[in-house]
């Protein structure tokens, strides 16, 4: 039942979608408009919401979800009583479905469907959302607020929050991430909603709107976003918000309103509150609003938004750019590493190059050679440096990588060559008889540019460049519907799929079919696919904790895939509260949790392995990725040491020997995997031997011709048995890396 309350903050949004159409004139409703209003109002209310309830300590469940009821609530009122005046929609819907032509209408349909699926069969994924997205919201859920924690990753506290503070609400309603791919599967449906009305904007035709939309959506790394919990896509939204607002102003279509700019302005606030990137962006987009603005004489609108409007925009991103600033000393926090270091032309066009032939490589190692070597040869044509560090993401060699199914970095070949084509549509008619399509296509150049300025090149900028992909989608669908005869467009369809189609059958983090589908696999064990192990590991680690006695444990999880191990020890050990930070600053915290190899998705076997303990602390569970810690009591007397492994004393280990005055140390260690007891009874003794060490490790219990030996699996091991000392009690361990958690040899006869 609880999951279902994830559903509120979907449910409001499509209730509000109902008011705000239901509220308009009948002459101006429209169902995608009334979708776009409801989404930035959904996310202006999770914003407020959050920061309110966490600066007054009420972000719980019980609040939370009184808040989104009355989210919910409020628009449901306000349906119903204009709801009467809809019996003509089902009309008027069929007959806006009835313009789209059919094989696009099946491709739409097909590809809408899929990413749905996935979004629900499959579990956050994305390398980023692994590391710090999800991440930062379990901490946030554990201490009851968004202020800055000690993370292991600068990340987890230092970026925009606005897409996280939507997924910490349906985390907090759900209790898991059940919901959490829909977020964007929702923005790229305001989207689409946005981008098909920019294109009736610019005069199209109907079909040339749904070419448009197809456009978008088999953008691959659009089509994978959309199923998952990253964030460009909702930022994609908020920028096409203003832009359309100055399209429809200069045509005509919009009047040029105060409420129209300080929508626009809240919008970019939301939009830079949500990812860093909205700075390369929203300058075109303003300007295009400003000329649009001025072109209608609007002076009035626009001196009665000024301030308020810079309020708006500057509002959404405030509470974290100060955050940043008391812990970073920066706005950015320590992010500025993304931007060029030199913005000069020739700084700007080595990164555009840069980022436009990597939209090319594909399943051909031979093809992507050839297209590096070439594109280093002309930026040494031109003098440019390919592997400039001053626009080179830390420092990385130029290079261009393809993997089929990495979802980062899933080109656009179709997509990116027709862009390139859209200077020719001035040739059309169409092109030229809308001033629309101008305003629009300088948008767009100019945002691209300003992004080659403002970031370095990175292998994986396709995801960054969203954004630049759904503004030129209006202008493709145009381009598209002009090409003669009129079923090219099947062609750059069948591309745009069959560049998609690598990196859904078979391969990649979310294959559909094979052994590793995402409809044959758990949701945990398809989040540790590329970590063959991983979730059966995190599994028994989960079952160890939950028997354990410990109640704060601090996760060191640096850059790693961490959200695996949150998201399950969450679920399923409900007394455990975790906190990021370092192990070098442990705090009052009980356990440490820490990778074994920090960024490296292959396991070392565990005899390799030699954890070092930090101070206080020592080893109590051992896996192939992860190490837990454990703090040893503060009057500890360790009476057994092995520098290098073998046996490790509990801390109460000095005292367990004085139970019984037949039984003494005698003698030292004979290796640091032996250790030798001698008795002074002969009476038999009931052994019960309690420890972790490296999964298929012996450990042995010998007295004369009488041996006890357990195999350690799952990280522990457990021996209870009787035994008579002949001579002596020899412990062995058959490698290194195994510690005592509790021992004790009791005399059942003292002779």
């Amino acid at each position: 039942m609880r999951t279902l309350c994830g559903s509120l903050p979907f449910l409001g949004t499509l209730l509000w979608t109902l008011a705000l159409f239901t509220a308009a004139p009948a002459e101006r409703r429209s169902w995608r408009w009334s979708l776009a209003l409801a989404c930035v109002l959904m996310a202006t209310f999770a914003f407020v919401v959050t920061e309110i309830f966490s600066l007054t300590g009420l972000l719980t469940w019980s609040p939370i979800f009184a808040a989104w009821g009355f989210f919910c609530v409020v628009p449901a009122f306000v349906a119903w009583r204009g709801i009467s005046d809809l019996h003509a929609e089902p009309r008027r819907i069929w007959d806006f479905l009835k313009s789209c032509p059919g094989w696009v209408g099946i491709l739409l349909a097909g590809t809408a469907g899929l990413i749905f699926v996935m979004a629900i069969a499959t579990p956050p994924l994305n390398f980023d959302v692994q590391i710090y997205h999800l991440p930062r919201q379990i901490y946030w859920l554990m201490q009851a607020s968004v202020e800055p924690f000690h993370a292991a990753h600068s990340h987890q506290i230092s970026m925009p929050v606005l897409s996280e503070f939507i997924g910490l609400n349906l985390l907090i309603l759900s209790g898991g991430d059940h919901w959490h791919n829909l977020v964007q599967s929702l923005f790229l449906l305001a989207s689409c909603g946005l981008v098909s009305l920019v294109a009736q904007t610019l005069g199209t035709t109907p079909r040339a709107a749904w070419l448009a939309v197809l456009f978008a959506v088999l953008v691959p790394v659009i089509f994978f976003e959309a199923s998952n919990a990253k964030n460009d896509i909702s930022l994609s939204f908020f920028i096409l918000v203003p832009v359309t607002i100055a399209l429809r102003v200069w045509q005509g279509s919009f009047a040029a309103s105060t409420p129209l700019l300080l929508l626009s302005a809240l919008s970019a606030g939301l939009a830079v509150a949500t990812k860093g990137t909205a700075i390369a962006y929203l300058p075109a987009a303003g300007l295009a609003l400003l000329l649009a603005y001025f072109r209608k004489r609007a002076w009035r609108s626009i001196l009665l938004a000024a301030l308020p409007g810079i309020v708006l925009a500057v509002t959404p991103a405030a509470p974290q750019i100060i955050r940043n600033i008391q812990t970073f000393g920066s706005p950015a926090g320590p992010n500025l590493h993304h931007t060029n270091l030199e913005r000069g032309p020739d700084d700007l066009m080595n990164v555009a190059i840069r980022n436009i032939t990597g939209q090319f490589t594909c399943d051909s190692e031979a093809w992507n050679k050839l297209l590096e070597s070439r594109t280093r040869s002309l930026l040494a044509a031109l003098g440019l440096n390919p592997d400039d560090p001053a626009t080179t993401f830390e420092g990385q060699p130029f290079h261009l990588p393809y993997y089929a199914g990495l979802e980062d970095l899933v080109p656009a070949p179709a997509q990116t060559a027709l862009i390139l084509l859209l200077p020719l549509g001035f040739f059309f008619v169409a092109f030229r008889r809308h001033s629309e399509v101008a305003l629009l296509f300088g948008v767009g150049l100019l945002s691209l540019l300003l992004f080659c300025a403002v970031f370095r090149w990175q292998p994986w900028q396709g995801r960054l460049l969203i954004p630049a992909y759904l503004l030129a989608a209006p202008l493709a669908g145009l381009f598209l519907d002009q090409l003669r005869p009129r079923w090219l467009p099947v062609f750059f369809a069948a591309w745009a799929l069959t560049s998609l189609r690598p990196h859904l059958i078979y391969a990649g983090q979310r294959p559909l079919f094979g052994e590793s589908s995402i409809f044959r696999n758990e949701k945990t064990d398809q989040m540790s696919r590329m970590m063959p192990g991983r979730s059966n590991e995190i599994k028994k680690m989960a079952a160890y904790l939950r028997g354990s006695k410990i109640h704060l444990a601090l996760v060191d999880g640096g850059a790693t895939e961490i959200y695996g191990l949150l998201r399950e020890l969450h679920q399923q050990v409900p007394q455990l509260v975790l906190r990021s930070g370092h192990q070098s600053e442990p705090g009052d915290v009980e356990a440490i949790i820490i990778p074994v190899l920090p960024d490296a998705g292959v396991p070392v076997p565990p005899a390799t392995l030699n954890p070092t303990a930090p101070a206080g602390f020592s080893p109590s569970w051992i896996g192939d990725y992860y190490t837990i810690f454990e703090r040893a009591p503060r009057s500890a007397k360790p009476v057994l040491a092995a520098s290098f492994g073998g046996f490790l004393a509990d801390p109460a280990f000095s005292e367990l020997w004085k139970q019984g005055s037949s039984l003494k140390k005698s003698g030292r260690m004979a290796t640091s995997n032996t250790v030798r007891l001698t008795s002074q009874s002969s009476g038999p003794l009931e052994v019960h031997l309690e420890g972790t060490g490296p999964n298929g490790t012996e450990i042995s219990i010998q007295s004369g011709n009488k041996t006890i030996q357990k195999t350690i699996q799952s990280g522990r091991f457990e021996i209870q048995d009787t035994i008579t000392p002949e001579t002596a009690l020899i412990l062995k361990t058959s490698g290194d890396g195994v510690f005592w958690r509790k021992i004790k040899l009791t005399p059942l006869t003292d002779q």
